[in-house]
């Protein structure tokens, strides 16, 4: 982003999968944001540094990025430097896309190796510990959700809206990461639909105490290890 875009942010990254496209995919900014040539004329950037044509502040730390392509010293600059420009010439997708509970950036093993170190109970105070959780199936959330109907259902005695549909769809957005296309498609409704469906019980649970307190209960089940048939 640009010199003050936003607050500081931290992102735990996968230093074998990610970390070189990564570092090219920021260095590309002023390409993106302006034309090629900017490259060469941006003045807030790291990208000089790395490619050896300016003496790297104190501050800085190239070897893990050089690291990857092939070690430090000339070779490891023009090496880099190649990658970049080919990454300014063929274009280059945006890694933001793949990172998960905005803190992770890697593969599903290098996921699993955080979720081992990191404590990730649900906690609807801490949504990225809740989303870098192993994320339960579609049947995990429909089960733990079924087993709360009944009281679901009691705290709205005599309406026709169906809580155990809509809960049903908040658990499957906020534990089961699903997009809104995804639950449409599983339930057989439009987006539109589900998005109001998971809104209605966001709004009941920061509202309601004996809401939150139900759906805190789904989500410790889902939390726990899920056994197998027998």
């Amino acid at each position: 982003g640009h010199l003050f875009q936003g607050r500081f942010k931290a992102i735990v990254v996968d230093k074998t999968s990610y970390l070189l496209e990564l570092s090219r995919y920021i260095h590309l900014n002023p390409v993106r944001i302006r034309q090629p040539l900017a490259l060469a004329r941006y003045p807030w950037s790291s990208y000089w540094a790395y490619i050896g044509r300016r003496a790297a502040p104190a501050w800085l730390t190239r070897g893990a990025v050089l690291d990857e392509v092939g070690g430090r010293g000339p070779q490891a600059e023009q090496r880099y430097q190649a990658f970049v420009e080919d990454g300014a010439k063929a274009g280059v997708a945006s890694p933001w896309a793949r990172v998960v509970a905005q803190v992770a950036l890697g593969d599903e093993r290098f996921l699993a190796s955080l979720r081992r170190r990191v404590p990730t109970a649900a906690h609807r105070e801490l949504p990225s510990r809740r989303q870098l959780a192993k994320r339960p199936s579609w049947r995990a959330i429909e089960r733990a959700v079924q087993a709360a109907a009944a009281t679901l259902t009691a705290l709205e005695p005599g309406r026709r809206r169906d809580p155990v549909r809509a809960v049903l769809v908040y658990v499957a957005r906020e534990r089961g990461g699903l997009s809104l296309r995804e639950v449409a498609r599983t339930i057989g409704r439009e987006e539109a639909t589900v998005s109001r469906l998971a809104g209605r019980v966001a709004a009941r649970r920061r509202t309601d105490r004996r809401w939150d307190q139900a759906i805190a209960r789904i989500e410790e089940g889902l939390a726990e290890p899920q056994r197998g048939p027998g």
